[in-house]
């Protein structure tokens, strides 16, 4: 390019020599090359950010969230990138394209070297300008001093080496755009991402892991509530786990991380859905399109009914149950004749949820049925209550596996219970004694009888033998029943222990009770199920067999010890009697009723403990002469008298004028002071009837301990007489 210096029609001393403007215009050229490296350089470094950039969000959101950008947002990553880099193009370009003169060449050889660099600016400087815009002397020697100077040069002028840098630099720019370019064409990255980002066509990133939910072509169905169960096959870099995403149901959108389970399937589990949604799985590099989940309404029943028929051991009659039942317990052997209706025509899967009960259900259209039989032997342990449950399917394939539920308690037959205890005869009885028993049996479903089993063991200085007898006794009713085993009539082991039954006493032919023997009674209670030997046996009631003398010895002493009990509470009564009459005589006056009113008080606290004193000698007497009567020892005229005249006017006494008199006296307490002389007056002479009453029992009781006295002595006088005919038998004397 000429200088305008050299066109125009300025004399030779203000013109650049030709050389001169030779070398300028080769530094120019050297100079806009080593620019156009420069940007070359930046250009591909903007590019290469940009597509970098680009890349990281489109490929990097992919692996954050499993799924691919839309167009609508890559245009939104893709547009402000392309539009920065291309403002950074033209920002570098621009200063490369426009036209360099050789003023501007002279300054940048100035920038080189700034003496020679100064002048020859100027001198450029100076022949660019019209004649006279300076002094034409300093002019045309600053021209010819430029001129006379060696030409610049590129080597002269620029860096040594700057331009194979900046070639370098480019060089290395593009190997490296080139060699991520082909790692991310060998990861099968590069053309998707490019079809993506500059042709936005919806290809997709390829996957380390497959995913793949099974489903059928019209996506998962769901009976409504139930439980939605999805199935993901999973190939390539199988992750340990997965995450489920349920979105479109508003607030219940939810996502629920997974393992595979021993078959290395991962199998989802989601509780409640009633309504459509879609699913999605995702993990690794990979997320599923969403899967429509559709809810369809399960079958249903539109009617139960149970019919019980309750085992005949139970005594119950039939037992029905309508759909509102919930639970039911049930005694074991019991049928059940279970009956159902359907909304639509399906068939019906009836089981125990941990049972072992086998139950078969006839299906007709939209009616089931079945019958249940349950087991009869049962543990007593296994009471727990067992759920019974249906499931349904129709013709569409549509499962409900919890149609209907009943929980059911099989209730197992209970032993029986039995309770023994003895009355009258006492622990020590006769030989000929009548021992009452009482048993009291219990069971769930009641009992068949009770069997009376008895034990008499001989003294054990002798030979020892065992009889054991056994009695039923009819069905008892509620409460207890009353048994009698009568000594008199028990026989020996060897009279075959026949039994001979005469309403409720068990008697066997012979005599087997003696005296040193004990005799251990125990009642057996039966089961009523036919189908088991199902017994309870009670504890043992044990009584010892001892001599008549010895045990009218006991209950001579007993009675003794009653009469002297009595004797006590005469004295006391005969006390209040006295306290009584002292205090109706001091309330006579003002001044004494302070007294007698006290003296009223405690009379009547005497009376309370010597009533109770009475009527405890009333229970001993009774139960005294009820052992005489039950084990037939003593005068059989005795013992009535002892009814007539003891027993008998005791309970009268502890039945009427005792309880009446304590009471008066406890309210005399509270007579007014007009009435208390009166009272006290009235209560002395009840009291006095009262200890005349006792008086009169007490002597009769000492009449009868006399009698019995006398009995004693002549059986022992008979007895030591046939004992002495014993030893002198065969003596000849």
């Amino acid at each position: 390019m000429s200088s305008p210096a050299m066109t125009t029609g300025q004399p030779p001393s203000l013109r650049l020599s030709p050389d001169l403007v030779a070398g300028l215009v080769a530094v120019r050229h050297a100079w806009r090359l080593a620019r156009v490296l420069v940007a070359g350089r930046r250009t591909a470094l903007a590019v290469a950010s940009a597509a970098a950039v680009v890349f990281a969000i489109d490929y990097g959101l992919h692996l954050l969230t499993r799924d691919h950008l839309t167009v609508a947002q890559r245009l939104v990553v893709v547009g402000p990138a392309a539009a920065l880099v291309l403002w950074r193009i033209g920002q570098v370009w621009r200063g490369v394209l426009r036209p360099v003169g050789l003023l501007e060449t002279a300054l940048a050889v100035e920038r080189a070297d700034r003496s020679w660099g100064d002048r020859l600016a100027s001198a450029v400087q100076f022949a660019s300008n019209p004649p006279g815009a300076a002094s034409p002397a300093f002019v045309a020697a600053t021209i010819a001093a430029v001129n006379a100077a060696p030409p610049p040069t590129p080597a002269r002028v620029l860096a040594p080496g700057r331009r194979r840098k900046a070639a370098a630099a480019l060089a290395g720019v593009v190997l490296a755009v080139a060699l991520v370019a082909i790692a991310l064409h060998a990861q099968g990255l590069l053309e998707p991402w490019l079809r993506r980002c500059l042709l936005l066509q919806d290809t997709t990133y390829p996957h380390r892991t497959q995913l793949t939910i099974r489903c059928a072509p019209a996506g998962l169905a769901v009976v409504r509530g139930q439980v939605l169960t999805v199935t993901i096959d999973a190939a390539g870099a199988v992750p340990t786990a997965l995450v489920i995403h349920l979105r479109g149901l508003g607030e219940n959108d939810a996502d629920h991380e997974i393992t595979a389970d021993a078959d290395g399937i991962f199998r989802a589990q989601v509780n409640g859905i009633t309504s459509a949604c879609t699913v999605a799985a995702s993990g690794g590099d990979m997320r599923t399109a969403p899967v429509p989940v559709t809810v369809v309404e399960p079958p249903r029943l539109t009617g139960v009914q149970l019919h019980i028929i309750r085992p005949d051991y139970t005594r119950l009659g039939p037992l029905d149950a309508g759909p509102e039942a919930t639970a039911l317990s049930l005694p074991a052997g019991s049928r059940i004749a279970w009956s159902a209706t359907a909304d639509r025509p399906v068939t019906a899967r009836l089981a125990f949820d941990s049972a072992a009960i086998p139950v078969v259900v006839d299906a007709s259209g939209r009616g089931l049925s079945a019958h249940i039989d349950l087991p009869l032997e049962v543990p007593l342990a296994a009471a727990a209550p067992r759920t019974l449950r249906l499931g349904l399917t129709d013709q569409a394939g549509i499962a409900q596996d919890d149609a209907w539920r009943i929980g059911i308690a099989i209730e197992p037959d209970r032993p029986p219970t039995i309770r023994l205890a003895q009355r009258d005869a006492g622990s020590q009885v006769s030989a000929r004694a009548r021992v009452v028993l009482v048993a009291e049996a219990e069971d769930d479903h009641g009992v068949a009888g009770i069997d009376l089993a008895w034990t008499v063991a001989e003294n054990p200085m002798q030979t020892r033998r065992d009889i054991v007898a056994g009695r039923s006794v009819a069905k008892p009713k509620p409460g207890p029943v009353e048994v009698v085993l009568d000594l008199l009539s028990l026989g020996s082991a060897t009279a075959g222990n026949a039994a001979q039954v005469g309403g409720n006493s068990a008697q066997i032919a012979g005599n087997a009770a003696q005296v040193g023997d004990s005799l251990t009674i125990r009642a057996i209670a039966i089961d009523t199920r036919p189908d088991t030997a199902q017994r309870t046996t009670s504890d043992p009631v044990t009584v010892q067999i001892v001599a008549d003398d010895d045990l009218l010895a006991l209950l001579g002493e007993a009675q003794r010890a009653q009469g002297e009990q009595l004797r006590q509470a005469l004295l006391v009564f005969a006390e209040i009697a006295n306290r009584l009459a002292t205090a109706a005589e001091a309330a006579r006056t003002p001044a004494g009723r302070v007294g007698a009113r006290q003296g009223a008080a405690d009379a009547a606290a005497q009376a309370a403990t010597a009533g109770d004193q009475v009527r405890q000698v009333a229970g001993r007497t009774a139960a005294v002469h009820q052992r005489l009567v039950a084990n037939r020892v003593g005068d059989a005229a005795n013992a009535e008298r002892l009814q007539i005249k003891v027993v008998d006017p005791l309970a009268a006494a502890v039945r009427g004028p005792l309880p009446a008199l304590t009471t008066e006296l406890d309210r005399s307490k509270d007579l007014p002071a007009g009435d208390l002389s009166a009272g006290c007056a009235r209560l002395a002479a009840a009291t006095r009837d009262l200890t005349t009453t006792l008086r009169t029992i007490l002597s009769e009781l000492a009449k009868v301990e006399n009698a019995q006295q006398v009995e004693r002595s002549l059986q022992s006088i008979i007895r030591r007489a046939e004992q002495v005919r014993e030893m002198t038998k065969g003596t000849g004397k």
